[in-house]
């Protein structure tokens, strides 16, 4: 049974055989799918494409509703608030929807699940708390007395009194260590981040961010590849 990635209600890609999706109710005009052994960034086609969907397709046709002649007005009433229509298949939807939940289509200027400064700021303190702590395990030790405690080595010795004055210097030094590990883990944080990105942006497609299609009603700007304006529901020639 052949397989497809498919964008569920969260716009979250789940794999499903045909029969599923038929069931589900998922069948419908303009719904983007992956089949599984295709790549899937680069693999989505409309489900028309496929044609064991072509049965489904046909009925679920017969049983929509007739479209409107009239074209309704962009979030002209406060009911509208938040809520675009998507650009594919037309359906309303809110505009924080990572994708359209009838066509599963990725919405424009959604908020990934983790950003690109999210990952970064992670890494940078995996690497910092890494590096504090293998910067802590080296400290230096002294003769019968070992490596001093964590308490006495954050504050540098400022909090040794009496006698125990004389392991300031020691406490001063093993401070140096576990923030040299600290500045170390971050930096190597930072680089494995850098990295990871650069590959990921090697690997991307190439996008035209200045392709666009003016809306014929409201002049809204939309995607190239847009077949309905996301504001008014016109139908882009």
């Amino acid at each position: 049974m052949v397989e497809y990635w498919v964008r569920d209600r969260d716009g979250t890609a789940v794999l499903l055989g045909a029969t599923e999706i038929i069931r589900k109710g998922w069948a419908r005009p303009g719904r983007l799918l992956c089949p599984a052994n295709a790549n899937k960034h680069t693999g989505w086609k409309p489900i028309e494409t496929f044609p064991e969907f072509e049965a489904a397709l046909k009925d679920a046709a017969a049983k929509a509703p007739p479209a409107s002649a009239e074209v309704p007005a962009a979030k002209a009433t406060a009911g509208d608030a938040g809520m675009i229509f998507c650009p594919t298949c037309g359906r309303k939807i809110s505009e924080e929807a990572a994708a359209c939940p009838g066509c599963g289509r990725p919405i424009r200027g959604a908020a990934p699940a983790w950003s690109a400064k999210g990952v970064r700021d992670a890494l940078r303190l995996l690497g910092c708390a890494l590096g504090g702590a293998i910067g802590f395990l080296m400290r230096p030790a002294a003769p019968l007395i070992g490596q001093l405690p964590f308490g006495y080595v954050v504050t540098g010795g400022i909090s040794l009194q009496g006698m125990d004055v004389i392991l300031r210097p020691l406490a001063e030094r093993s401070f140096l260590y576990l923030a040299g590990g600290v500045v170390a883990g971050g930096l190597a944080g930072a680089l494995a981040a850098r990295s990871i990105f650069a590959r990921n942006l090697e690997r991307a497609p190439a996008v035209d961010s200045w392709a666009t299609r003016l809306c014929p009603e409201c002049k809204a700007e939309n995607d190239a590849d847009s077949d309905f304006c996301d504001q008014c529901r016109t139908q882009l020639s």
